[in-house]
């Protein structure tokens, strides 16, 4: 007969085991721990290397010779100047770095939530033990169907993230995020439990991960690929959650039943629906969002191909195809599977719960505890009590994002907001001088194509040469700058005024022009608007100018008439408007601008085309007129003159 383990045996070999348990844990973590650990020291001597070659090349330019240099926030300020200094990868969020004869005589820096010190020959790492956030927070509108928006680093929380960052995160052939798995990324808050905040991605990190029906193990699998090293449990959203989200489970309507089969409506039960719908009819949610304007939910299926600018209501489509599925990307799973089927429910590209053969990706939610998050608009920086006045002068770096007294891109700007108040976070700034000596407004070689042998060019493709040549000039300039902007001008028919720029990538009738835009014109409508401003009575040329078919006007006009004369010596209230044009080394100055500390020039181009004329644009002229005589395609008179909005607060 066979004699078993007695019970002290097996005892015993647990015990062992345990041991051995207590004794290879340890080592193996204190393994990992170790690897991390000499990883971020590594990032931090290769941060520093770099930093030390930026400063010997700014030396080799001018005398620079700094004692230290500060991060804060991923800037760099060296005695007290911002550097323009970047790099890939994780960067430090604070810390100093000496200097003694441009050699590194030590230096501490926070990085992925530890700080690293080198004190002569020696390098120490500690672990900071306070969790840093440095993402950013929003909170949501009153009109919001989500609780807030936050910018993080799901793999790194101390990371520094803005709206800015996270658009830069950007495949920039597509101009999509799908299929982004880290760096600054945008969520959706939707819950909040007390303690924690539970948000959605805005696209999915797999475009396609398979089809409705495949083994669930591929589907988790490629959740668990696109989510290694994130914060927060990440997961799949439940149907459940979607249908509590747009209120498809409240007691006064027809509610959502998981337990129910697809495409099965029972008594006051619903199974597939719209997100848009509502009410106590199943006609009612079966109505999906206009296609004129956005969904309340748009949120939630963003970055689907289809949705074909409001069509189902989301806002931002991606029409492009992956690998061998060769579809656009549809929708992304729940972790719900339908009882009937055995399909797992999906949001898909309309607006819509349901459950089908679809292709489906992945969209992570995460959950992070509330007390990481401070909302961005619960105090304004002191700064934004400050309204400003139209032509004041401010002294602004575009490539640090950074107010300054001095240096070679420190530029001097003029604020062109119209009845700023306190209340305004923000304010919109003109360069003083054009940043682009010349250029044309739309060029022959960029209005024309293969398809096109016209040799005439007209405005309907809107400024595609200058937006071109200004993405160029300002390259270099902080991402911070990318432009979200709309633009649908009075001046144009058949939609040649529109422009629209959603982080810098910039359409007009649909085609992109820039994928990288940091500022844009000003419009001939702002420039009226300044001359109002300025004391012209809303009557007067510039108060009734009409871009579709007002005339030139100067911007001293005060009668009702269209104004004839300039802004001359006695009246130099908008003279800041023409300031740095060619008058005054010509011996003219009736227009009262100041000395041309540029390049002569004799004005610079508006963002506005002109309707009852195909073939010209408005534009700023040197003696204060805006005036259209000439073609777009004029590229020897007229330049560029950058306008950006910025925070209020860069000038507390």
């Amino acid at each position: 007969m066979k004699k078993g383990f007695t019970l002290i045996e097996l005892l015993a070999v647990i015990v062992i085991l345990a041991v051995i348990s207590l004794i290879a844990v340890p080592i193996i973590l204190n393994i990992v721990e170790d690897s991390k650990q000499n990883a971020i020291k590594s990032s931090a001597q290769l941060y520093v290397d770099g930093l030390t070659k930026r400063i010997v090349s700014e030396n080799l330019q001018r005398e620079f010779n700094p004692s230290s240099c500060t991060v804060a926030n991923g800037n760099v300020s060296c005695d007290g100047e911002t550097l323009d200094y970047t790099v890939d990868g994780h960067v430090p969020t604070s810390g100093t770095i000496s200097f003694n004869n441009g050699v590194v005589t030590g230096y501490t820096l926070d990085i992925s939530g530890y700080t690293v010190t080198k004190s002569g020959d020696s390098i120490s790492i500690t672990k900071i033990t306070s969790v840093v956030f440095n993402g950013t927070y929003v909170v949501g509108g009153q009109n919001d169907t989500y609780i807030g928006i936050a910018y993080l680093d799901p793999t790194d929380l101390s990371r520094t993230c803005t709206a800015q960052l996270a658009a830069q995160n950007v495949d920039r052939t597509t101009h999509m995020p799908t299929e982004i798995k880290s760096g600054c990324m945008k969520f959706y808050v939707y819950a909040d439990d007390g303690d924690n905040y539970t948000m959605i991605l805005d696209h999915n990190t797999t475009a396609i991960a398979g089809f409705n029906g495949d083994d669930s193990s591929v589907i988790l699998g490629a959740l668990t690929n696109d989510t290694e090293g994130w914060e927060g449990n990440p997961r799949l959203i439940s149907a459940d959650e979607i249908a509590h989200i747009v209120g498809a489970d409240r007691s006064d309507t027809l509610q959502w039943d998981s337990s129910l089969p697809s495409g099965t409506n029972v008594g006051t039960q619903i199974s597939w629906f719209y997100l848009d719908g509502s009410g106590n009819s199943y006609d009612g949610w079966e109505q999906h969002a206009s296609n004129t304007s956005p969904s309340s939910y748009h949120w939630l299926y963003d970055y689907t191909g289809g949705c074909n600018e409001y069509n189902y209501g989301c806002i931002i489509e991606d029409s492009n195809t992956y690998g061998e599925y060769d579809s656009t990307i549809e929708s992304y799973f729940t972790d719900t599977v339908d009882s009937a089927y055995g399909y797992s429910w999906l949001v898909i590209y309309v607006g819509m719960l349901t459950v089908g053969d679809n292709a489906g990706g992945i969209r992570p939610v995460i959950t992070l505890p509330k007390n990481l998050f401070v909302p961005q608009n619960t105090q304004l920086p002191s700064s934004v009590n400050v309204a400003y006045t139209p032509g004041q002068l401010l002294q602004y770096d575009p490539v640090s994002n950074a107010k300054c007294t001095s240096g070679a891109t420190c530029y001097k700007w003029r604020v062109i907001t119209v009845g700023d108040t306190t209340s305004n976070p923000t304010i919109t700034l003109q360069m003083d001088h054009n940043i682009i000596d010349y250029s044309a407004w739309a060029s022959q070689t960029d209005y024309n194509d293969d398809t096109n042998w016209d040799n005439y060019i007209w405005n309907d493709k809107g400024p595609i040469t200058a937006l071109k040549a200004l993405e160029t000039a300002t390259s270099t300039w902080s991402d911070s700058l990318r432009i979200n902007y709309s633009y649908n001008t009075a001046s144009a028919t058949n939609n040649y005024g529109v422009l629209s720029c959603v982080n810098g990538v910039c359409t007009t009738k649909r085609t992109i022009i820039t994928s990288n835009l940091k500022a844009r014109m000003i419009t001939g409508e702002e420039v009226a608007a300044l001359t109002v401003a300025a004391g012209a009575s809303s009557n007067s040329a510039a108060g009734r100018w009409i871009l579709s078919n007002g005339g030139d006007f100067y911007f001293s006009s005060t009668d009702n008439v269209i104004g004839t004369s300039n802004v001359g010596t006695g009246n130099t209230t908008l003279a800041w408007l023409v300031e740095n044009t060619y008058v005054v080394p010509f011996g003219d100055n009736t227009s009262g601008a100041t000395f041309d500390e540029y390049k002569p020039t004799n004005g610079y181009w508006t963002l506005s085309p002109k309707a009852n004329n195909s073939g010209e644009a408005w534009y700023v002229y040197f003696d204060g007129i805006l005036v259209m005589e000439n073609g777009v395609d004029e590229s020897y008179t007229l330049g560029i003159r950058p306008v950006i909005t910025i925070s209020k607060s860069i000038f507390e």
